[in-house]
């Protein structure tokens, strides 16, 4: 996904996203990824077709 010099969302360590987690604090791309846009959909937020 991401090339080298990407920076870990929680703690700013760099890191390439395809080695899988964090080495410093854990965090995983993969499963922030996988928690459907990035945890943000939520209902009545302005989705099409909402009334």
């Amino acid at each position: 996904m991401a090339s080298d010099g990407s920076r870990c969302l929680r703690c700013g360590e760099q890191f390439d996203y395809d080695d899988g987690a964090c080495p410093n604090c854990g965090w995983s791309s993969a499963e922030f990824r996988s928690r459907g846009r990035y945890n943000l959909a939520r209902p009545g937020t302005g989705e099409w077709g909402e009334d």
